[in-house]
């Protein structure tokens, strides 16, 4: 049965018919500030000036941007992840952890062990120190020293 609102409300007053129905929902309907910054030379204008790229550095962003579309796939994520809150903040449990780690190996062919997934970091430092650990167990070196 469909609800006939209209008539009750005001002459002109509008309904919104898209707002949240479940207080858990993982979406927001807040609207930002848009952030004023200055590009030069192909970076943000911070005090901090980028080091050299190294292809360590190339390989690590991969990976991080990898880790990031598989945990939001893992999780089922309509919206971007928020990088400020932790791996339990955005839906995350122990399934989701052991489904999102099983994916990593899989694709990388290295064990991720369990001392390295620490859920309560946030976003942004879970995923840096898993492609950190990637990006090592996958070095060269590394690949000798495991075959020695």
């Amino acid at each position: 049965m469909d609800l006939r609102l209209e008539e009750t409300a005001a002459p002109g007053a509008r309904f919104v018919g898209d707002l949240p129905t479940y207080a858990f929902r993982r979406r927001r309907y807040w609207i930002d500030e848009p952030v004023a910054t200055t590009v030069t030379a192909g970076y943000a204008d911070t005090d901090v000036v980028p080091a050299a790229v190294t292809p360590d550095a190339l390989a690590k962003r991969d990976v991080e941007e990898f880790l990031l579309d598989e945990l939001a796939g893992v999780l089922r994520a309509e919206d971007d992840l928020d990088a400020a809150q932790t791996f339990l903040d955005v839906g995350g449990d122990s399934f989701t952890a052991m489904l999102f780690t099983k994916n990593i190996e899989q694709h990388y062919q290295v064990a991720v062990p369990l001392e390295e997934f620490v859920a309560e970091l946030p976003l942004s430092a879970l995923i840096g120190r898993l492609a950190a650990y990637i990006v090592d167990a996958r070095s060269p070196l590394r690949e000798r020293e495991r075959t020695a």
